[in-house]
């Protein structure tokens, strides 16, 4: 974020991961998980706010996960069995996927995001701007969601570089 703080995942013994807040300098903090070992931090907002995943005290899978801004207070953000949250925006929003299918959370609700026109497999999302821009892939290719609305990125791609291969894929 603006303030140096980087979101990470610290390693320790046996397997044990925890999600943190890096201080850019010297020392982190570890945040709370849902009450298992697993849990990671994979982004960050200007308000310390921080988005990852976290498993329960039943194992996994894991849960997209929020922290408040002291990094002690967590929220589950999985209504069913899967969830991963990648990345938060300075306005609270989150993003990532919900049993493999991109998701928006905002202001407490769960907005699916949905696929590209004729797509039929799983959709994740990972990145989202304060503008509310959100980018992440639908069927392996990379998109972008506006307003609700999918893009295909490739569709962007001039045809010179289409007939040399190249492929967006997120």
């Amino acid at each position: 974020n603006d303030y140096g703080q980087i979101a990470v995942t610290v390693s320790r013994d046996y397997g044990v991961r925890w999600a943190a807040i890096w201080d850019g300098e010297n020392s982190y903090t570890t945040l709370n998980s849902l009450g298992g070992n697993i849990s990671s931090a994979m982004g960050i907002n200007n308000s310390g706010m921080v988005a990852g995943f976290s498993s329960p005290v039943s194992g996994p899978p894991v849960h997209a996960t929020v922290w408040n801004g002291n990094g002690k207070s967590v929220a589950d953000l999985t209504i069913n069995k899967f969830g991963l949250a990648y990345a938060i925006n300075n306005h609270g929003q989150i993003i990532g996927e919900t049993n493999l299918h991109a998701a928006l959370w905002d202001n407490g609700e769960i907005i699916k995001l949905g696929n590209l026109p004729g797509a039929t497999g799983s959709s994740m999302a990972v990145a989202i701007n304060n503008s509310g821009l959100i980018v992440g892939n639908s069927n392996s290719g990379a998109t972008l969601w506006n307003n609700g609305k999918a893009l295909d990125l490739n569709s962007l791609l001039d045809e010179s570089l289409k007939s040399a291969g190249w492929i967006l894929m997120s």
